[in-house]
């Protein structure tokens, strides 16, 4: 019987690990309207247990040399710049983190999930309730 539990406990642990494994790495964002895709980020778990995620790539010529027009970052390069920050994985979700806008300067709340279909979804909000906001769906990078 012992070891019918710790077989199913080793089970699930490695089904909550994968979970956790599917929402790291690198990811394009799309624009909402285009369906072009915009940049790279790269979600890690850092040392301190919690997720974050940086700019590593940007796809528009335009925009490899971009920086932050707003706020205590203004000048720096996007490009590196950790734009997720502080987040723990709960229910198959990274929550309670915060989110930079490198357009505008600011930092939001957000959640960060995957959907039915492989994508990661993004919920970025003013409020924690998540009310006022909106969602982006990002593909996995190949």
């Amino acid at each position: 019987m012992k070891k019918h539990i710790l077989t199913l406990f080793a089970l699930l642990c490695s089904v909550v690990l994968m979970a956790q494994a599917e929402l790291l790495g690198d990811w394009c964002t799309v624009d909402d309207k285009t369906g072009e895709r915009l940049s790279v980020m790269h979600f890690f778990k850092a040392t301190d247990g919690k997720y974050y995620g940086k700019v590593v790539e940007m796809f528009r010529p335009e925009d490899k040399n971009k920086t932050i027009k707003h706020g205590a970052h203004k000048g720096k390069p996007v490009v590196g710049f950790v734009v997720f920050s502080g987040f723990e994985y709960k229910d198959g979700m990274l929550v309670n983190g915060k989110a930079f806008n490198p357009d505008d300067g600011n930092w939001y709340y957000a959640k960060i999930w995957l959907s039915d279909d492989g994508c990661l979804m993004l919920r970025g909000a003013l409020d924690k309730l998540m009310i006022l906001g909106r969602t982006q769906k990002w593909i996995r990078k190949k």
